[in-house]
């Protein structure tokens, strides 16, 4: 993992150890399904999904990016979660308070995922890049070829709120 390296552009690193998930997610699972959602639902909401092989439903709170009825999800590679929604798979979101059945894609492609954080930054400057995973300097405006280099470390999975999906 790269959130220690002195790149000026770097997949960030879960903000907390692992095992402290399994008491802070439920935390906010339950203030995402409460009425006090507002103070956090601009920037997490709760993903649900299937797993691939156990047949049981998860659910885990995420940072999102919106773009129109398109959601952006990332996640660095040494997290599992996302690899249940490989080639597009139904879930539900509860999305600022409303829940939501919904298509999701997995993108593992680095070049894509280079292209999004490039897009991402252009609409919204380099200030919150962590939502989308990814640290810069302050100051640095990043390169094609540092996103790509950042990108190896990050999966995005998009979120189809329309039912625009059409499969890869």
């Amino acid at each position: 993992m790269t959130g220690t390296d002195e790149r000026p552009v770097s997949a960030v690193e879960p903000p907390l150890p692992e095992t402290a998930y399994r008491f802070v997610n439920p935390l906010f699972e339950a203030l995402l399904r409460s009425p006090l959602h507002f103070l956090v639902s601009d920037r997490l909401l709760l993903i649900a999904f299937t797993g691939r092989r156990s047949g049981r439903e998860f659910t885990t709170p995420v940072a999102y990016d919106r773009k129109d009825e398109t959601l952006a999800i990332t996640s660095t590679t040494d997290s599992d979660w996302w690899r249940n929604l490989r080639g597009g798979q139904p879930v539900t979101v509860h999305l600022q308070g409303k829940r939501q059945r919904a298509i999701a894609e997995l993108t593992e492609d680095t070049e894509a995922i280079a292209q999004y954080l490039r897009r991402y930054i252009e609409r919204n400057g380099t200030e919150n890049t962590g939502v989308v995973g990814v640290r810069i300097e302050d100051g640095h405006t990043p390169t094609l070829d540092e996103l790509r280099q950042a990108a190896e470390d990050i999966v995005v999975v998009r979120v189809y709120l329309d039912g625009s999906w059409r499969g890869s």
